[in-house]
């Protein structure tokens, strides 16, 4: 039997061409048997292969490779083949401060939790697979964002904006858990406190505060949540008379050489211990007794990793959750392999936990030999351990923005 005709039509300047042909019908249909049983066959072969269940009956962590986290994280990848983790710090005492050769505070210890989870604790001895970047208030975002640095450790405030659209480099990026929950105050001269925080009362009489105040100059670090939350609060009397400094080393030679007189900035940044302990500064200085802000510091990094976002905030819970497990057994320490390993980010990884503590211990000593001598631990820098507040409401930051975000605003290297 015949059938199935098929024409093909060729045509040439001046000629057309019509061929017919014919396919047998009975063997077609043998085409199709063939290669049903290769199809039946196939599925044989895998139902064998994986131990007649359709299930791998290998060990669990083989369904995890142990290049996993390598080739599913770019960021990982490369810090990898580079050898060392770049992290953006400021230098700040307390926070990330070069001293003696070698960078010490919470933020630089924090790297190095990051860098331990990485190349493990075996990595540091005389040499640390770590490099401090000092960035300023103003060139942070861009450093992470031109892949200058890994890790941005920097005092810096996560809000909802940030998340989406931060300003200065027109991106969206990641940010860990909160490290460190801080406030704005005001600083500086007795005499012009009342000027910016109403609260503080310096016992003088000021006669007219309107004309006493314009001669109130304040100082605000250019490009941070300290500078929108000044020009927020529109103090009538320093119209004209906000000073934005671009370092944190102008901050205070601006104060210190009288061009300010007064100071917006953390509670950790304008302290009395650094004022007047550390800078020395000679004249009567205060700090105010309202904090205006509440600023959740968090460890940040781009937003186009997100295994590698989501290892560095597994970095911290293990620092704060060593800290837990110390308070709990009452004890000053804990031994580093009481805790969990995970397969999570692969074999490779699978004692960053532990290697994290090894290094820097836990939160608790983090804090407590860096930032505690600058400002005591307050209870919003204290741990929760079942009965206290934990909830908080993030900032949404500046939300009239002077442009819509683009799509790739959050996702673009």
């Amino acid at each position: 039997t015949w059938s199935s005709t098929q024409e093909s039509q060729h045509t040439t300047p001046g000629i057309t061409s019509k061929a017919t042909f014919r396919v047998p019908q009975c063997k077609a249909t043998l085409v199709i048997a063939v290669l049903l049983v290769c199809v039946i066959l196939g599925v044989v072969v895998s139902v064998v292969a994986g131990g007649g269940s359709g299930k791998n009956d290998k060990d669990p962590s083989s369904t995890l490779p142990q290049d996993d986290l390598e080739f599913s994280s770019t960021t990982l990848t490369q810090i990898k083949r580079r050898g060392v983790l770049r992290c953006g710090v400021p230098n700040q005492e307390g926070y990330a401060q070069l001293e003696n050769g070698r960078w010490v505070g919470l933020e630089a210890d924090l790297c190095r939790a990051v860098a331990a989870g990485i190349f493990g604790r075996n990595a540091f001895g005389n040499e640390e697979p770590v490099e401090f970047v000092n960035v300023e208030a103003n060139e942070r975002f861009a450093a992470l964002n031109r892949q200058e640095i890994d890790l941005l450790l920097a005092i810096t405030t996560h809000n909802m904006e940030r998340n989406v659209y931060e300003p200065s480099t027109k991106k969206g990026y990641s940010f860990s858990k909160p490290y460190l929950v801080n406030g704005l105050i005001f600083a500086g001269d007795p005499e012009y406190l009342p000027c910016v925080d109403s609260s503080y009362d310096s016992g003088m009489d000021q006669g007219n505060s309107t004309d006493y105040c314009q001669n109130s100059k304040l100082c605000v670090l250019d490009s941070t949540t300290h500078e929108d939350i000044v020009k927020a609060l529109e103090p009538q009397l320093l119209v004209g008379n906000l000073v934005t400094p671009t370092t944190l080393e102008q901050f205070y030679d601006f104060f210190l050489t009288g061009r300010c007189n007064l100071l917006a900035g953390e509670q950790f940044d304008v302290a009395k211990s650094v004022l007047v302990d550390k800078l020395q500064y000679q004249k009567p200085y205060d700090t105010g007794t309202h904090v205006h802000s509440k600023e959740l510091i968090s460890m940040v990094t781009r937003d186009d990793d997100v295994r590698w976002s989501d290892f560095v905030d597994w970095i911290l819970q293990a620092l704060l959750s060593a800290e837990e497990l110390r308070l709990m057994r009452s004890s000053e320490s804990i031994d580093p392999t009481s805790l969990d390993k995970t397969l999570v980010f692969g074999k490779e990884f699978e004692t960053m936990f532990q290697d994290a503590v090894a290094v820097v211990g836990d939160y608790g000593q983090i804090y407590e030999r860096h930032l505690e001598p600058i400002v005591p631990r307050i209870e919003a820098n204290k741990l929760n351990l079942g009965s206290d507040p934990a909830m908080y409401a993030t900032s949404f930051g500046e939300t009239e923005l002077s442009e819509i975000p683009s799509r790739s605003s959050r996702h673009s290297p």
